[in-house]
């Protein structure tokens, strides 16, 4: 299993279950971060999700016993954009920032529990289903029905490729932290902050009951989770039938691989081209303290000649 802080749990045996809590972190009240939120949490599949779980399940499906036949497969979106275009949906407002992202060894979370990896994602805030996307692609890469390469491709801004979506049962909210209050004007402390601190965070006591609940209520209720039969399900009979098109993982790759070649080339040389700013500046800043020094120098010589006149 895999578990996340946003908390995800795989576990070992059929590589699919997965726990998972986040933790959020709020740059600033002011920027709405926290309103586009993914609403992590969630317990319930959506309309779309049902129908997709219910024909899975269905005997005339794909048992999950064997290969796959073809007309049972899931075609999936795989391109790379070369250049900009105006019917794509994906604009800057869908970026992220994910501030670390970790995974433990394989444990119980609780005694005698089901063995599973703990995932601990920490972001700014989160689209919708987004965790559950990350949790997927990992799993359909260890399993090896999603090609490695396409990873750094879904990564990467012009990279377009679709997700195996995880369940949704064992992603849980674990935490929040906060950025610290504006000072204001005058730069004085905000009122608030002589009870709190400079950022808005749980006191001493308040911690170790936050940490009690972890251990009797939260990792408990993650332990149960990890036996939903949705990940059955997802895993034997949903994640096999995702196939990506060996020639469209091909092409997207060599496209990633010569854009981000670029890219480290365009970096480089903005890199050197300030490099080489900084140091002009710096020799003028030189040779204008030498010219000042020289000027002073001048002066003071003048001077001494009025003086002997």
């Amino acid at each position: 299993p895999v578990t996340s802080a946003a908390g995800t749990t795989v576990q070992p045996d059929h590589a699919a279950a997965a726990a998972i809590t986040v933790a959020s972190s709020s740059s600033s009240s002011s920027t709405g971060n926290e309103t586009d939120s993914e609403a992590v949490g969630e317990s319930e599949l959506d309309p779309e999700e049902q129908q997709q779980y219910a024909a899975a399940a269905a005997s005339y499906e794909y048992s999950g016993e064997g290969p796959v036949p073809e007309e049972l497969m899931w075609q999936q979106q795989v391109k790379f954009l070369i250049a900009p275009d105006p019917g794509d949906p994906v604009v800057k407002s869908h970026y992220r920032m994910i501030r670390s992202f970790s995974a433990d060894d394989p444990r119980p979370l609780v005694p005698d529990g089901v063995p599973c990896l703990r995932l601990e994602v920490c972001g700014d805030s989160f689209m919708l289903h987004q965790i559950r996307h990350m949790v997927g692609c990992a799993v359909a890469i260890a399993r090896g029905i999603m090609p490695r390469e396409l990873l750094e491709v879904s990564l990467s801004a012009p990279g377009r490729v679709t997700l195996p979506r995880a369940p949704p049962h064992t992603l849980l909210l674990s935490g929040s932290l906060f950025s610290p209050f504006p000072k204001g004007w005058g730069h004085e402390i905000p009122l608030v902050a002589q009870w709190t601190g400079e950022r808005l965070m749980i006191r001493e006591k308040g911690q170790q009951e936050l940490l009690d609940f972890r251990q009797q209520v939260f990792d408990p209720a993650l332990n149960e989770l990890l036996l939903h039969p949705d990940w059955d399900t997802w895993s034997r009979k949903m994640l096999p039938r995702y196939q990506y098109a060996a020639e469209d993982s091909k092409t997207a790759a060599e496209a990633h691989a010569a854009w981000y070649a670029e890219l480290k080339a365009k970096r480089a040389a903005e890199a050197a081209a300030k490099a080489a700013e900084l140091e002009a500046a710096k020799a003028a800043e030189a040779a204008g303290m030498v010219n000042e020094q020289q000027s002073q120098s001048d002066s003071v010589s003048t001077k001494r000649g009025c003086c002997i006149q």
